[in-house]
């Protein structure tokens, strides 16, 4: 008598998954490899303002929380005339506190 085998093909075929402990590496790899790739096409600076650009809207409608200014930081515009005034910087704290509002802070 003829007997009739069936295959289970899927049994048959081998795996094509990748070792568990390689794929991380690989993923890293190819992450490493493209961020080099857009750093030396110039890609970051452009992805780098379109991400500060859309916090900062966000944050401007009100969807996330605004952390506000802190008091205690002030930041200083140094122009040419300021140089030509008061002299070459680093100034001292007394020439901080010639052209600053707030002199309490110095």
């Amino acid at each position: 008598m003829n007997e009739v085998q069936t295959i289970d093909r899927a049994s048959e075929t081998q795996s094509t998954d990748w070792h568990p402990a390689i794929s991380p590496w690989l993923t890293g790899a190819a992450a490493g490899i493209m961020s080099v790739a857009m750093l030396q096409l110039g890609m970051w600076k452009p992805l780098e303002y379109l991400g500060y650009k859309t916090l900062f809207q966000i944050r401007e409608s009100g969807v996330l929380p605004n952390p506000g200014w802190d008091d205690r930081i002030a930041v200083i515009a140094i122009e040419p005339q300021s140089l030509q005034e008061y002299g070459q910087f680093p100034w001292t704290a007394v020439g901080f506190k010639k052209i600053s509002p707030h002199s309490s802070w110095f």
